[in-house]
């Protein structure tokens, strides 16, 4: 036993563990793929990434002066006799001012086939005539929406406009 230095396998395992370092072990105590490992680096750096913007964030906004924002109050909430209360005093307001809140009949100019005939085939689609209001009436069939735009489907007396 004069010779206390270590066999050259034990100096290869020696090596080998000092060279790759401890083996990093999941959640279940078996050791992590490789695949896993670069996994769960990455999550790390991310993390990392994400509370150093998340700090600086912070110090930006401690830096910066409040702007006055417009106060939101918050929609009182009401219950359903409340929004029924609502719709009754607003319809006693309309009365009291001489309105009819929900009128009988109402003046109409053209029936849609008498409209058809005498508007559509004097004008192109889109065209506007400034001098002349008419009122017609008729069932809505389709509303299409094209941003601030809303085309309406009117039919009436098996006529379309």
């Amino acid at each position: 036993f004069s010779n206390m230095s270590p066999s050259p396998e034990e100096q290869k395992a020696a090596v080998a563990v000092a060279v790759v370092g401890p083996v990093p072990t999941g959640p279940d105590g078996e050791p992590l793929s490789k695949n896993a490992l670069k996994k769960l680096e990455k999550a790390k750096k991310t993390a990392a990434a994400k509370a150093e913007k998340d700090a600086a964030r912070a110090a930006k906004a401690a830096s910066q002066p409040q702007k006055n924002k417009k106060a939101v109050e918050p929609e009182e909430e009401l219950d359903p006799t409340a929004y029924k209360a609502n719709r009754e005093a607003a319809i006693q307001q309309m009365q009291d001012a001489g309105e009819e809140p929900y009128p009988h009949k109402f003046h109409v100019d053209y029936r849609l086939p008498d409209y058809a005939d005498e508007f559509m085939a004097t004008t192109t689609d889109g065209e506007r005539l400034e001098d002349k209001q008419v009122t017609v009436a008729g069932r809505i069939e389709s509303v299409r929406g094209q941003g601030k735009l809303y085309f309406y489907d009117l039919r009436g007396d098996g006529t379309k406009v």
